[in-house]
């Protein structure tokens, strides 16, 4: 504040602090990177501790979290557990649907093999109903021919001798059978010399002619007045 010693310089448009003021000075805070000098015999030094270098980094210092800060990291544990429980049942729930739908798929499966079978059995019966229909249809068919042959013939049957030593009631030799291994129907009398059963023997004939019976005999004896062959 007194004497003009120049304690240091400032340039035209500088900024500076004022922190104090008289009559036509104000006192201002030393610009930045001015310093003093003082004589060491006029300074005392106490122990402070170590002195750091002038250069050095102010080394990062570890504090206690905050109460905050510890409800936050209890409440994202909190949060990380339910995440987990939560991925679990998700995982159980993913195997039980897997579950789910493999039985669903082999039931499908079931059911479609079921209904193949179904389907198989179904075609079978058709084809059984329809065989059987023609059979029926066959057999009418025969019957029909057959009754229109007895209402045309006396009888019709395969012709069958009995053997050289052997003969009939009233000497006959021949008789007609139901089929070719009988039963015997009827013994066979031709009523005509020209009628020769010989040429009808073991073939199916249809007989015209006049029924006997003679005593003593279950069969009857058929007198032969028109013999045709029906079949070879």
């Amino acid at each position: 504040e007194k004497g003009d010693t120049v304690m240091g310089t400032l340039n035209k448009g500088d900024k500076v602090v004022i922190v104090g003021e008289k009559e036509q000075w104000f006192k201002i805070k030393p610009p930045e990177g001015m310093y003093l000098w003082v004589a060491a015999k006029f300074v005392k030094l106490e122990q402070t501790g170590e002195r750091e270098p002038e250069n050095s980094k102010p080394q990062p210092t570890v504090t206690e979290p905050t109460e905050r800060e510890k409800a936050l990291e209890k409440e994202l544990a909190e949060i990380r557990k339910q995440y987990e429980e939560l991925d679990a049942r998700l995982r159980k729930k993913e195997s039980e649907l897997n579950e789910i739908r493999r039985e669903r798929e082999e039931r499908e499966r079931r059911v479609a093999d079921l209904e193949r079978k179904l389907k198989e059995a179904e075609e079978s019966r058709e084809e059984t109903e329809k065989r059987l229909r023609e059979a029926k249809e066959i057999a009418e068919r025969m019957a029909a021919e057959s009754g229109k042959r007895e209402l045309k013939y006396t009888a019709v049957g395969t012709v069958s001798d009995f053997g050289p030593y052997v003969e009939g009631p009233e000497g006959t030799k021949y008789k007609l059978l139901e089929t070719g291994d009988g039963p015997v129907k009827y013994y066979l009398k031709p009523s005509r010399s020209e009628i020769r059963l010989d040429d009808y023997l073991s073939k199916q004939v249809g007989i015209i002619g006049t029924v006997k019976k003679v005593t003593g005999w279950d069969v009857p004896i058929l007198i032969v007045e028109r013999i045709e062959i029906l079949s070879k």
